[in-house]
């Protein structure tokens, strides 16, 4: 699950989020994410904190 919030700056920014222009963009983003991960199989050696 991904929250997202930002500051709208603009008439183009606010046109853009009632249009749905973000939250495709957000999805879109978070599927490629995931596909170039999944391949790996293994886990790396990154960091395993909490945010």
């Amino acid at each position: 699950m991904l929250r997202l919030e930002y500051d709208r700056e603009g008439l183009v920014e606010t046109v853009g989020v009632k249009l749905g222009f973000v939250k495709r963009q957000a999805t879109g983003d978070l599927k490629r994410y995931k596909q170039s991960i999944e391949p790996r199989g293994t886990q790396t050696s990154g960091w395993r904190g909490t945010v």
